[in-house]
């Protein structure tokens, strides 16, 4: 299991736009996705329908985190898949993305424990895009990593120390042999 990125335990979106990366896919399976949502703390038992429902909520909010990262608009697809996510989830705010950028708009209806799970995350990337920590999302900079992360410090690049120690490895390997030839 790789360590949480910075942001993780605060954006749950982020969470789960992180469970692919790297060295796999935390949802490549029901069974394994059940038990990535047992670790969050959501006991959810997942049928394939479900899994790709939660799947394809991923690839949606992985798609707007990316988007709002590079000061562009994410596919209209993505809004529309997390807006009906969040309408599942009593009381949560809807995405609103139009030429002044994203923002939210209050609706509320009622839910399957199912739906109000992807609802949370959902709601929690429209959160995540509007709110405060919007400017600090960011992907890692280490090669091959494709995991996003919230910006503890101004500075920081990697998702995790892995990563970090993978980059600052490379640089050191690569002075060591420019040394020697």
């Amino acid at each position: 299991m790789i360590e949480d990125a910075p942001g993780e335990a605060d954006h749950p979106a982020v969470a789960l736009a992180n469970t692919r990366h790297r060295t796999g896919d935390e949802l490549a399976d029901a069974d394994a996705a059940a038990g990535w949502l047992r670790r969050r703390g959501h006991p959810v038992r997942l049928d394939e329908a479900a899994l790709a429902r939660l799947v394809a909520l991923r690839g949606a909010v992985r798609d707007m985190l990316l988007a709002a990262g590079t000061g562009t608009a994410p596919a209209p697809d993505a809004v529309t898949l997390v807006n009906e996510a969040v309408r599942a989830a009593p009381g949560a705010d809807l995405l609103v993305w139009d030429a002044d950028g994203p923002r939210s708009r209050h609706e509320s209806a009622a839910g399957s424990p199912l739906a109000d799970l992807l609802g949370a995350f959902a709601a929690d990337a429209v959160a995540l895009l509007v709110g405060p920590d919007s400017d600090r999302l960011a992907e890692c900079g280490a090669p091959g990593c494709v995991r996003l992360l919230v910006r503890t410090h101004g500075r920081r690049q990697w998702c995790s120390t892995r990563c970090g120690d993978r980059v600052r490895a490379a640089r050191h390997y690569a002075r060591t042999r420019d040394a020697a030839t």
